[in-house]
Order: C-alpha cells, then structure tokens, then sequence
C-alpha cells in the first residue's frame, strides 16, 4: 500500500501547481446499477485535489466496493469542460490500486485502469463520478464526492 501511495503522489505531482492541494474533499459512497454480486456503498475516504494549467489532478485514499482499502488517482482537464446553469461535466482518465482484489483480467499488479465522467456545481460542494463497470461487475457506478 505504501508503494501505491508513492506511484500515486509521483503520478499527481507534475499536474500539480503546488504541493499543497487547491481542494479537500471526502468520498462518500457509491452505487452498483444492475450489481451482478454484492458491492459496498458505503465508501469512506478522503481526497485531494490539484488545479493545474493544463491538467487537473485527483488523489484519493477510500474503502472500495469490495470492503478493502483503495487509493486512486486521476487526471482531467477544464480545457475539455461543459458547463451550463452552474454545473459542470468534465471527463477523466484514472488508476486505482485494488491490490489482490482487483480482477486479473484487467488489472495490472493490482492496478486497475477507469475513467468516467465528473459532474460537479459551483456553489455546492457536491461531485458525482460517473464510470463504466465491468460488465461482469455491473452496468455503471455512480460515486458520491462533498468538497470542505
């Protein structure tokens, strides 16, 4: 886990315009559309978030749906946003580490690789991500964000 903390912060730090990050957040939960098993959705976790020239930059420590301890990062870009009546869309490219839950058919040492859509709003703290699953797994997932 330390070494996935490592390849994670590494992965983060170009994007980033400093080190100490533009947001704090907490990860919340998620919900499983059309499970095909059991998942977790209560999903605690904290995030950090970094507002870069050209990219944006997300890191987060949580419990995954399987019940086991995840980390994840992710890169987007505000250049390639859609925003209407104080919402915003943007999509984004990821890793999460999964260790030995992750499946082996599309993982690599435990990384898996995602990308979805995040919906966020200027003015309140709430942010949905919205991700493809697996379609062994289940149809989408839905993630639940809330800035501090």
């Amino acid at each position: 886990m330390i070494r996935a903390t490592i390849v994670s912060v590494l992965f983060a730090a170009p994007a980033a315009a400093d080190i100490f990050p533009d947001r704090v957040g907490v990860v919340v939960g998620s919900y499983h559309v059309n499970p095909q098993q059991e998942f977790e959705e209560f999903n605690p976790g904290v995030y950090l978030a970094w507002d870069g020239e050209l990219f944006d930059t997300q890191t987060a420590l949580f419990q995954n749906s399987l019940g086991d301890p995840a980390f994840a990062t992710t890169v987007s870009s505000d250049h390639l946003a859609v925003s209407w009546g104080g919402f915003s869309a943007v999509s984004f490219l990821g890793t999460a580490y999964y260790g030995n839950g992750a499946a082996e058919d599309y993982s690599l040492n435990g990384w898996i690789p995602f990308g979805g859509l995040r919906v966020s709003h200027d003015v309140l703290p709430l942010g949905l991500q919205i991700m493809p699953c697996q379609p062994t797994d289940c149809r989408v997932v839905v993630a639940l964000t809330v800035g501090l």
